[in-house]
């Protein structure tokens, strides 16, 4: 999401928050905490759990905020839009609803511990720059504060 020139990243914090069950709370976010209706544990048992985390003040925390925010899209996710306006007249639709939702389904899974993550890192804004590939072991992770493990670390060469 891109509000005030700058980007956003509540709601990334809120998904890791559900997923964690912490209280943003403080910061307008959810009390993951102590929603009545959870999974006894830590983690998401489907895809389809992100579509919960729609709690706290501040809608940016919420997977539900185009459902929520008083305006009517351009475009996509509308099947059909006024070829002038492109808007579809409903404002906060089933469809405007479920648009974040829409947009990263297909890219989340929840059935697996072991993930490959692609890290840049960079000193300063222009500063020398190193890429690697990490492979990333989360099934001993039973809490909060556990580790997760480095199964694999190299060196990417840079793009030409």
């Amino acid at each position: 999401q891109r509000r005030g020139g700058g980007f956003n990243n509540k709601l990334a914090r809120s998904i890791v928050a559900y997923r964690d069950r912490w209280n943003l709370s403080a910061e307008g976010g959810g009390n993951f905490k102590n929603e009545d209706n959870y999974w006894e544990g830590f983690g998401y048992t489907s895809t389809g759990e992100l579509n919960r985390v729609n709690l706290g003040t501040d809608s940016a925390y919420r997977m539900n905020y185009y459902g929520t925010d008083s305006d009517d899209q351009l475009g996509f996710p509308d099947l059909s839009t006024n070829s002038r306006t492109r808007k579809d007249g409903m404002v906060d639709d089933f469809e405007e609803r479920d648009l974040i939702f829409s947009r990263i389904s297909d890219l989340v899974t929840v059935r697996s511990d072991v993930y490959t993550a692609y890290i840049l890192v960079r000193i300063g804004r222009d500063g020398p720059q190193r890429r690697v590939m990490a492979i990333l072991d989360r099934s001993e992770v039973k809490n909060a504060g556990g580790k997760v493990k480095v199964l694999s670390l190299h060196r990417v060469p840079d793009s030409r």
